[in-house]
């Protein structure tokens, strides 16, 4: 969970599947066509993102759904327009770490990649 949380490689846990600070949005950066630690490729086939975009569309439901849930709770059933607004700028916001995590969850969970505590540095552009 932990090289989940921090975007690290499925096979290597080291390296960062994200260059660091090259988007508008600094926190989630280019994605890195190989490991930089032991060379795996994160596109394992041509639309594998397509994937995760799907995973990315169950994230944003859940965003929207704990919104509702938070703003019932602790404005007391208020008026529609802030349900509506209030979700509408919660899943904006949390736009860029719904793309980031929904790559890094497809690539962990669904792409059949198999944790490799031996991976080596030396193993390039071979995976």
């Amino acid at each position: 969970m932990r090289a989940l949380f921090l975007a690290k490689c499925p096979r290597c846990r080291r390296g960062n599947m994200f260059v660091k600070g090259l988007d508008a949005y600094p926190f989630i950066g280019q994605m890195h066509t190989y490991c930089p630690h032991c060379g795996l490729r994160f596109e394992r086939e041509p639309g594998l993102w397509q994937g995760a975009m799907y995973t990315g569309y169950a994230i944003s439901v859940a965003t929207m759904v704990g919104c509702f849930v938070a703003v019932y709770v602790l404005g007391q059933d208020p008026a529609t327009w802030v349900y509506i607004s209030t979700t509408v700028v919660v899943t904006l916001l949390l736009a860029p770490l719904n793309y980031r995590y929904s790559r890094v969850m497809m690539m962990h969970w669904f792409a059949g990649i198999d944790y490799d505590p031996e991976a080596e540095a030396g193993r390039r552009h071979g995976a």
